[in-house]
């Protein structure tokens, strides 16, 4: 399986690269799932929901996608207790 990230901050017809790349990934021969990954960004919490179902319409024309999930790489992760996880130099505290 290929991952494939993509970036929520932009719109499916700004991202002319998308198009060659998944023509490039379909000659792998393995299945790409698709990453939606919303960014650090302007965009609010609608928004943001609006511009996934953008990709997910635009990226479901492409056969060599096997799936589509989303991904926030930016939002603290929260441990027991609701505290923010912060890396240090030995490991996660």
């Amino acid at each position: 399986m290929i991952l494939y990230p993509v970036n929520l901050q932009e719109r499916p017809f700004e991202a002319v690269y998308v198009a060659p790349e998944l023509q490039v990934l379909a000659w792998v021969g393995k299945p790409v799932l698709a990453i939606l990954n919303q960014g650090a960004g302007p965009l609010g919490e609608a928004p943001h929901a609006e511009r996934a179902m953008e990709w997910r319409n635009h990226l479901s024309g492409f056969p060599v996608i096997s799936g589509i999930t989303n991904l926030d790489a930016y939002t603290p992760v929260r441990g027991a207790g609701g505290v923010a996880i912060q890396p240090n130099r030995t490991g996660i505290t």
